[in-house]
């Protein structure tokens, strides 16, 4: 072997293809990847500005002087007063929660309250609706996972999203 050779040897040349294909990938995967990214946004903006659903059906609370439009998915919507609250349940939530190791039946989706006043921002309440001399306030959302069926825990957070979507209906009942 000369010592004066020029040129790339077999190591060399193999070692120029590897860096020449590994900037190509990751110059392709930056590009793909901020293709995808605009893509989930682009979607995530046209999903937040759909209309509410138009077929939807009122549900009157006395206990709370309210009433709020509710979408489809919540049809069969019911509530019963406990004390000051008033807890909300979806009967097919409550036939899938008897599947539950923890035996969670009834599953509350979410409680509202009434109070007299105006609303003072606390840990665990959230204001749903502010009227001259009185507010309502939810009680939290969905406690954590309070069933090990993950079917279960995905239907109630699904159901406490559309409820608090509704909640910006409420209005005094009528």
């Amino acid at each position: 072997m000369k010592r004066d050779q020029k040129g790339f040897g077999a190591v060399e040349g193999m070692l120029l293809v590897i860096i020449v294909l590994l900037v190509g990938f990751i110059g392709y995967y930056v590009y793909h990847t901020k293709n995808n990214t605009n893509s989930s946004y682009n979607n995530a903006a046209s999903a937040n500005n759909s209309t509410p659903a138009t077929n939807s059906s009122l549900l009157k609370i006395p206990e709370l002087g309210i009433q709020l439009s509710l979408p489809t998915e919540l049809k069969g919507l019911t509530y019963q007063k406990h004390g000051d609250y008033v807890d909300f349940y979806m009967p097919d939530l409550n036939s899938l929660a008897k599947t539950c190791k923890e035996g969670q039946e009834p599953m509350v989706i979410n409680e509202w309250t009434k109070l007299n006043g105006q609303f003072q921002d606390g840990p665990g309440m959230g204001l749903i609706k502010q009227f001259d001399s009185f507010y309502i306030a939810a009680n939290g959302g969905p406690n954590g996972r309070t069933c090990s069926n993950d079917k279960v825990f995905d239907l109630k957070i699904k159901y406490a999203q559309a409820l608090n979507d509704a909640s910006k209906t409420v209005e005094l009942l009528k």
